[in-house]
């Protein structure tokens, strides 16, 4: 199973109301990687996140406190978010996932934009002190911008509302859909929203595809098309650009190359991903950003070795992009 993470941007309103929580919401450190998450199911690939809200909830299903107020929670972040470009990744902390599933269900949980995983390891690496109902947002461009406890919520004049689903449902800044449009019929929308998280295939959707009306066969294959001509294009600008759109030049081409095999657009992207491969510099560049990432999210384990860590890539890749990232992060 794959894992993910994903990205775009949230504004919180100032609100004239009370918070009765925990402490606020703090800045929060580069989120470290999500590979140690077992999915229920395909998960987003991280491309395709980015443009949207994403909410990594982290939660554990033992604390009766939590528990009588979790299912409040759950259906108002499942309304806020409701065909909305946000994605929430439920991420379970518990020592077992046993009865993680009953948990869920039994709160309706359940949305195309809830993607459920776990990983009891998550807690310490996103820098909890506690596996009760804590979240991070993270970014349009994949940086993590805050953390705070879910249990936050706002005394307003109609009644308690946590803060994380009021800010979202009041926000007009969430960020984009790749796929979706206001217009769309419900059945063309619900085929789409595994598109926008880069979990459909040519094949599964073109089996979906049979069962709809004319009209609606119509609708889908514009979508379709129009989606994989944006996607092409990006991937073209990108590559002209700086090491960082490079990459995401790559991923974006890695992603359609599989998704859509038989269409002109996955030639294209094959073709791309050819001559990024020959690029020496590409494939050290490639090299420096893994190797970065895997320091960071070993040095959010254990940040005594920090330090030691980005010294080593800033050593091993200098002159790259990422190694001189490892050099800033150490003040070097």
């Amino acid at each position: 199973m794959r894992s993910s993470w994903l990205a775009t941007v949230v504004i919180l309103l100032v609100w004239r109301a009370t918070v009765v929580s925990a402490a606020p919401p703090v800045p929060a450190a580069p989120l470290p990687s999500l590979d140690s998450v077992r999915w229920v199911g395909p998960a987003a690939s991280l491309e395709m996140l980015r443009g949207k809200t994403v909410v990594a909830l982290v939660y554990a299903t033992w604390c009766p406190k939590c528990n009588a107020w979790s299912g409040d929670f759950f259906g108002q972040l499942r309304e806020a978010i409701k065909d909305k470009p946000v994605v929430v990744l439920a991420i379970n902390a518990d020592k077992s996932p046993a009865g993680v599933s009953q948990y869920v269900a039994t709160r309706g949980f359940f949305a195309p934009n809830v993607l459920h995983g776990y990983d009891p390891t998550i807690t310490a690496r996103l820098g909890f002190q506690s596996n009760l109902y804590n979240y991070v947002l993270i970014g349009p461009d994949g940086a993590l911008l805050k953390k705070g406890s879910a249990g936050s919520f706002y005394n307003l004049p109609e009644g308690k509302k946590f803060a994380l689903p009021t800010d979202l449902a009041r926000s007009n800044t969430l960020g984009r859909f790749n796929v979706l449009t206001e217009e769309m019929s419900k059945e063309v929308k619900e085929l789409l929203w595994p598109m926008e998280l880069g979990n459909v295939s040519e094949a599964s959707l073109k089996k979906a595809r049979n069962k709809l009306p004319a009209e609606q066969k119509k609708e889908l294959n514009a979508a379709v098309f129009r989606f994989l001509d944006g996607q092409l294009q990006q991937m073209r600008d990108l590559s002209k650009g700086e090491v960082p759109d490079q990459f995401r030049a790559y991923e974006k081409a890695s992603v359609l190359a599989t998704m859509f095999r038989a269409t002109k657009q996955s030639k294209e992207a094959k073709k791309l991903l050819a001559e990024l491969n020959r690029d020496k510099q590409f494939k050290r560049e490639l090299g420096a950003k893994k190797f970065y990432q895997r320091s960071l999210s070993l040095a959010a384990a254990n940040p005594a070795r920090r330090t030691a860590l980005l010294r080593s890539v800033a050593k091993r890749f200098d002159g790259t992009y990422y190694g001189r990232q490892a050099k800033e992060q150490i003040g070097e």
